[in-house]
């Protein structure tokens, strides 16, 4: 069953070994307050690593080796049509 319409208050994902998010790794998730994904080993945000996210109160990365974040992956993605 997937995640429907759904409201997250707070998604903690530390000290893991998470390398890349990609591209809609949290998709069905529409609303989360915050997102903390500090001190893995996060070095790659895809595009659209956020899709279908219509509201983040707070996404914290701090502590990663990111090297490479697509402009795309911060921007709303949501479809305007």
């Amino acid at each position: 069953m997937g995640l429907i319409s759904m409201y997250v208050l707070q998604i903690h994902i530390t000290s893991s070994t998470i390398e890349t998010i990609g591209v809609g790794a949290f998709n069905g998730l529409y609303t989360i307050g915050c997102l903390i994904l500090a001190g893995n080993r996060i070095s790659n945000i895809s595009g659209h690593a956020f899709s279908g996210i219509l509201n983040i109160g707070e996404i914290i990365i701090e502590h990663n080796h990111i090297r490479h974040l697509e402009t795309e992956a911060l921007l709303n993605n949501a479809d305007a049509s």
